[in-house]
């Protein structure tokens, strides 16, 4: 049985419209991603003496960079985004006279920094949109133009991805179903990892056929793949482990072997400051397969990286990457916190082993801090909170994701363990609309404190309520809508944490009637004292006609006609020999709360007749 999975070579042909951009830029040149084959330049996984700040100048509006630290954040936005082509615009002391040249220079150099270790701040950027990377290139190099000792280059990056935007958009809402459904208080770490690999595995299987025709089954290498087509390599099995656990703040990290050789990956997890293999994939296929491994459904949980290896092959599948891991940075942050042994059996007492228990895990934001009590126990046995541990908050002021960090004194003492609490946004109030058309509404409301990321603005049809429109200020256009339709809405504030959306409580209800289309005049037929009108049949109650000897319609006379099919109307007890002007609207009549209210559209342009 086949445990590895291939070496991917993408070399998807790069589509390049219109003419070059410049003398310098030759056909375009695309490399895989190089964490998949030796001999690459490599960062230093997070090494500060190396990725240090960019010089910047700025040129015709645009800002340029040196290689380092603000050129690569730019370029995680790109990759995040799921760009697939895109300008960085590069400071370098030297010529760069190829769109190679550019590629290992630059769009490669661009890549492994805006994917580095150190500049992780969340779940979907560092390993996880590192490994997300099939291919990159340069399509295009343009010179500018040459000062203070720097050519000013745009070089047009192209990338290529696992998978595709609206892919991860289905990734996105399974992480965020699964992270707000799964409860942690009352269970200890090791319990709440397990869960998290249990739920994977039990989510997907091998995918043996995307080793034999990778390019037909490229899901197969993200967490799309397991989490939605549930079929995947271990390249997808670490990246959703990694995801799920760093929402959850956990120390954690994607690993992988020899890209020549082994090219397997699978994790390290923090727990009690020490850190531990996890293989998803390999224990998935103890369970999936009637052939005897050799190992257990939980062999490669939590175990030491020795015995993590101990079923390896001559190609030493569980063996870290020289090429990559040998570094200060890992050895630093990671490599010298590597357990000695597995985290079963043992009789040390850890924080980790122990039922963390909240007073609450969902508070609304209030201003003031929130700190829920906590309570541990240790197999049945209640810990004493200033003898057996400390409590700390962090986060939990604002509207997100807030913490408790537990920290083991006495005989727990080295161990520590967190949980994570939800603080919603407060309701919205003062919730009303500012002006409405015959298809859109204008909306506000107050403001709500607690630093949330914006509000989402819902409309009820069909028995279902749907998001119409979101906003990053207090106001909001929906747009859309249908004339002289009633409207009932809402509003709620929202704070995204990674890219989960905490929602508040809903607002009241509004409810505003769209106003009719404005209607024409279409036919005027005078008679003596008399006048025929037609008109535009639109969407309404009935129709207001105005008219008046008045150019400006004062002391103007109206007439209503009720239903909306009515499109004709004779005035009469007319003045002979007056000119007249008339113009038309209609109007829509809602129930709300039991009473009647009226919307009008706008009037029809004016039309003048002479009544003899």
């Amino acid at each position: 049985m086949k445990k590895l999975i291939t070496v991917i070579i993408l070399t998807l042909t790069l589509l390049i419209t219109g003419a070059p951009l410049t003398a310098l830029a030759d056909t375009p040149y695309e490399i895989e991603n190089p964490l998949y084959s030796g001999n690459q330049q490599m960062l230093k996984g997070g090494n500060l003496a190396f990725i240090e700040d960019s010089v910047s100048a700025k040129y015709d509006g645009k800002t340029y960079y040196t290689r380092g630290r603000q050129m690569y954040e730019y370029t995680k936005a790109k990759l995040d985004a799921r760009k697939e082509s895109f300008n960085i615009y590069c400071l370098s002391k030297y010529d760069i006279n190829s769109t190679a040249v550019a590629t290992n220079n630059i769009t490669q150099m661009a890549f492994l920094g805006a994917t580095d270790d150190e500049l992780s701040k969340n779940s979907t950027d560092g390993d996880y949109i590192r490994w997300a990377v099939s291919s990159f290139g340069t399509a295009s190099v343009k010179h500018k133009t040459k000062k203070n000792g720097y050519n000013y280059y745009i070089i047009k990056a192209t990338f290529s991805y696992y998978d595709t935007v609206e892919q991860e958009k289905k990734v996105d809402a399974a992480i965020s179903s699964f992270i707000n459904s799964f409860k942690t208080s009352g269970k200890s770490d090791d319990r709440i990892l397990r869960e998290i690999h249990d739920y994977i595995c039990n989510k997907t299987t091998y995918a043996y056929e995307a080793l034999d025709d990778p390019y037909s089954h490229l899901y197969a290498f993200s967490p799309y793949g397991a989490l939605i087509k549930g079929s995947c390599v271990c390249q997808g099995y670490a990246a959703t482990f990694y995801r799920i656990c760093k929402e959850l703040g956990y120390g954690v990290r994607f690993v992988s072997s020899d890209a020549n050789w082994g090219c397997h990956a699978w994790n390290i997890v923090e727990l009690d400051g020490k850190y531990y293999v996890v293989d998803c994939t390999w224990d998935d296929e103890a369970r999936d397969t009637d052939e005897d491994l050799g190992f257990d459904d939980y062999f490669y949980f939590l175990t030491d990286y020795d015995t993590s290896r101990a079923n390896d092959t001559l190609y030493n599948q569980h063996t870290l990457y020289s090429s990559y891991y040998e570094t200060e940075y890992f050895y630093a942050n990671y490599k010298s916190k590597f357990t000695e042994k597995n985290y079963y059996p043992d009789t040390v007492k850890r924080l980790s082993d122990c039922k963390v228990t909240l007073s609450g895990t969902g508070y609304i934001y209030n201003s003031k801090a929130i700190t829920p009590s906590v309570t541990v126990y240790d197999s049945g046995e209640k810990l004493i909170n200033g003898k057996d541990y400390t409590v700390s908050y962090s986060s939990n002021v604002n509207a997100g994701t807030a913490r408790v960090n537990i920290t083991g004194k006495g005989d727990y003492a080295g161990t520590k363990t967190h949980r994570n609490f939800t603080i919603y946004p407060q309701k919205i109030t003062a919730f009303s609309s500012t002006s409405v058309g015959s298809e859109s509404i204008k909306l506000k409301w107050k403001a709500a404190s607690g630093n949330v990321s914006g509000y989402a603005v819902q409309k009820y049809s069909d028995g279902k309520w749907r998001n119409v429109c979101t906003s990053a200020a207090n106001t909001c256009t929906v747009e859309g809508l249908s004339p002289a339709e009633k409207q009932t809405l809402r509003v709620r504030a929202y704070k995204t944490v990674f890219k989960r959306n905490i929602y508040g409580a809903v607002s009241d209800t509004l409810t505003r009637c769209t106003r009719p289309e404005k209607t024409k005049i279409k036919t005027l037929y005078p008679s003596p004292k008399k006048l025929k009108v037609g008109w535009k049949k639109v969407k309404c109650t009935g129709y207001i006609i105005e008219y008046s000897t008045k150019k400006n319609m004062k002391g103007a006379k109206t007439v209503k006609v009720r239903g909306a099919k009515n499109t004709e109307k004779t005035l009469k007890r007319l003045k002979k020999n007056k000119k007249y002007y008339i113009r038309i609207r209609a109007y829509k009549q809602y129930k709300v709360s039991g009473k009647t209210k009226t919307v009008y559209g706008k009037y029809s342009p004016k039309k003048s007749i002479f009544i003899k």
